[in-house]
């Protein structure tokens, strides 16, 4: 279920190959911000500010070094290693992405160059309050009873953490939730259940939902998507043939970004290609109705 993610980073100094693999120390994401600064302003941004922190499951492969997972260790908010989106303070546009390990109690800080599309980071404002750490992060989300409820089973496939700002367009629909920065989990598991968190970066206050119990129909039940969960094709079967309901179909991911939109003409059922899709919990939306699933490897 896990992907693999490979990191091409070219080390300048030869002697980092000695480190052997299994030698990093996990870490919070607070504990290396002052050495993600510093290797930012190195690398030519003159006033770095924060926009983004991230990681999602997988092996990040790094010559040198082998392959470091990503795991969030929800016992004490640590991982082997973190994603930072670093940004230019007078240019927002200007940003760059830095990962950081561990080792002997010392950084490693490295400019990287991969696609981060597992990793929904809004790159719209930087994170300028003084953040809760990932220790904290945990303890919140599992005193959390739907979280806590649903990883109980040990059955729940950790999809993605991050902190980003969150605008008023990413919270529709959320419920009470303000503008801000938010840390956001994702988790789902292979039946199509699926949980998201949001937890306010500056409070601690966490609202979780359980996008299984969602009412995902409108009144009139329209359509159907099968198989859910979904590995490279999705169908989309119109259950009221009297009406053409087949116009343009948007799939939206986790974090409510329109990923991919196409026209659909047959009357009956469509089929949609998921396949390049990354593992996770999606949204297909025809005029007002819309419906859930999960695509898996």
């Amino acid at each position: 279920m896990k992907q693999l993610m490979i990191i091409s980073i070219f080390l300048l100094l030869s002697s980092h190959s000695i480190f052997a693999q299994g030698l990093e120390e996990p870490f919070t994401a607070k504990e290396a911000i002052n050495e993600v600064f510093t290797r930012a302003k190195s690398e030519g941004i003159n006033e770095p500010v924060l926009v983004g922190i991230g990681i999602a499951p997988g092996e990040y492969v790094i010559p040198g070094f082998g392959a470091l997972k990503s795991e969030l260790d929800m016992t004490n908010g640590q991982a082997s290693i973190w994603l930072y989106m670093i940004a230019e303070k007078t240019d927002i546009t200007n940003t760059i992405n830095i990962g950081v390990i561990k080792f002997f109690n010392g950084f490693l800080s490295m400019k990287i160059d991969i696609d981060l599309s597992s990793i929904p980071i809004n790159y719209i404002n930087p994170i300028v309050i003084n953040w809760i750490d990932t220790d904290v992060l945990c303890q919140k989300l599992n005193s959390n009873s739907i979280f806590s409820g649903f990883v109980k089973d040990d059955q729940a496939i950790f999809d993605f953490v991050t902190l980003d700002y969150q605008d008023a367009g990413e919270l529709d629909g959320m419920g009470d939730l303000k503008v801000g920065a938010y840390w956001l989990l994702s988790c789902s598991k292979e039946n199509g259940e699926s949980v998201m968190c949001y937890t306010n970066a500056l409070t601690g206050a966490t609202t979780c939902f359980n996008l299984t119990d969602v009412e995902d129909e409108t009144s009139e039940n329209s359509f159907k998507v099968f198989p859910n969960p979904a590995k490279d094709n999705l169908y989309i079967e119109n259950l009221n043939l009297s009406e053409n309901i087949f116009d343009k179909v948007y799939i939206i991911d986790s974090n409510g970004y329109i990923i991919d939109k196409c026209n659909l003409t047959d009357q009956n059922i469509n089929t949609v290609n998921i396949q390049n899709l990354p593992n996770g919990t999606y949204t297909i939306l025809i005029g007002n109705s819309f419906k859930r699933f999960v695509k898996v490897n």
